[in-house]
């Protein structure tokens, strides 16, 4: 847990929410998290209690004077929705960051595969659009690496990129494994950090340097890069010796879950 003491308040607006998982690591930098987007009603409630008990947890035990705020997600919001994306965009214009990534169903090798066309896919558009409407200072975005490994899906992906780009953004993006961050999960996700040009700019004038090789944005340790991803604590986590598989498991993915009501 890392909380950033900054007189300046960064803020951000969370999209296709979830449960949060992914505002937690923000608020852990500092930020605040604006206004959070979800449609379903099942991951707000998830959203708000988990949200509001971390926060409050954050704010009994942080030393600092400043207290950190949290917006409660007030009733479902569709993204997709134009209307929405208009009342967005005129309460968040240049906010400091958009983060989040579409339901990842629809580009996921254990789905349908569906890609842009799906009723989930279709969002990385709507994605794009509030970008745009916006034009916050920088965005993240993440969704699962299938985006970037189907040949189907990449079209879509990488078409995002240059939307993006022509927006006037500094694109990066590459496909990151939660356990060669030092988290116990074999996890690939495709992830995709992007910056105003005009901060890129800045940056270079005074020294730094825009690199675009990404083994030396994944791997280097070079501290005069204006971005380069964590630093990696396991590097090739899946040539390592691990545990053979548990039994139970291999029956569980086995078994068909043919009782569950539909």
């Amino acid at each position: 847990m890392m909380i950033k003491n900054t007189k300046k308040k960064f803020e951000i607006l969370s999209l296709f929410s979830g449960g949060g998982f992914l505002d937690i690591g923000f608020i852990n930098q500092g930020f605040e998290v604006s206004e959070a987007v979800e449609v379903e009603q099942s991951f707000i409630d998830a959203y708000n209690y988990a949200i509001d008990g971390y926060v409050d947890y954050l704010n009994s035990t942080n030393s600092n004077k400043w207290k950190i705020k949290h917006h409660e997600i007030s009733e479902p919001i569709d993204a997709s929705n134009p209307k929405q994306q208009k009342r967005l965009a005129n309460e968040h214009k240049g906010i400091t960051g958009i983060i989040g990534g579409p339901p990842c169903q629809d580009f996921s090798n254990a789905g349908k595969n569906a890609g842009v066309k799906g009723e989930r896919g279709k969002l990385i558009n709507s994605y794009y659009k509030i970008v745009k409407k916006i034009e916050p200072e920088f965005l993240f975005f993440e969704n699962v690496d299938g985006l970037i490994t189907n040949k189907k899906h990449s079209k879509a992906f990488l078409s995002l990129v240059r939307r993006i780009s022509a927006l006037g953004y500094r694109v990066y993006y590459d496909v990151l494994n939660s356990m060669e961050y030092g988290i116990p999960q074999d996890r690939d996700r495709l992830t995709l950090v992007a910056f105003k040009r005009e901060i890129i700019d800045t940056l270079k004038k005074d020294g730094f340097k825009d690199i675009r090789n990404k083994k030396k944005l994944k791997y280097s340790g070079n501290e005069d890069f204006i971005f380069k991803w964590p630093e990696i604590v396991c590097e090739s986590p899946k040539d390592q010796n691990w545990p053979g598989e548990w039994s139970f498991g291999k029956k569980a993915s086995k078994d068909p879950l043919q009782n569950i009501p539909k």
